[in-house]
């Protein structure tokens, strides 16, 4: 408050402690109402908020769908990577036997034998022709 006024510094100041004393009184004695939603806006808002859950439910669904997903790309090719390794070690282990003599003659000395002419199946696959079973050999011999 301006304590100078009109070259007086004696003012009197009940004026303005009356005014601040009233002003405070008539800020007490306001009533504000509640502001109130009607149901409808209330309904809108819970089914608003209802649909963002539910995306957001779908969403987090989706991404761990995703994730097990590359889980299960990541045991494939592991698995893939095990099976060529093990395929190299066979083809390396195959050419250091020999050739087909050297696995004929290891198979007869682990009692093997040649199959004869009517215990092999030969079997022609072409896209046109169906696959034919034994029985159907044994009938065209």
């Amino acid at each position: 408050m301006v304590a100078y006024i009109h070259g007086n510094l004696a003012v009197d100041d009940r004026n303005s402690r009356n005014r601040k004393h009233s002003m405070q009184q008539q800020r007490r004695n306001v009533n504000r109402k509640k502001a109130v939603i009607p149901a409808q806006e209330k309904i809108l808002y819970m089914v608003a908020v209802l649909a963002c859950v539910i995306v957001s439910v779908v969403i987090v669904s989706r991404y761990a769908q995703i994730y097990e997903l590359n889980t299960q790309i990541k045991q494939i090719k592991n698995e893939m990577r095990q099976l060529e390794q093990d395929n190299s070690k066979l083809k390396i282990e195959m050419s250091r036997l020999g050739g087909m003599e050297q696995m004929q003659q290891t198979g007869e000395d682990n009692g093997m034998h040649m199959a004869s002419d009517d215990q092999m199946i030969k079997i022609s696959i072409n896209n046109n022709d169906a696959p034919i079973d034994q029985h159907q050999m044994a009938d065209a011999r």
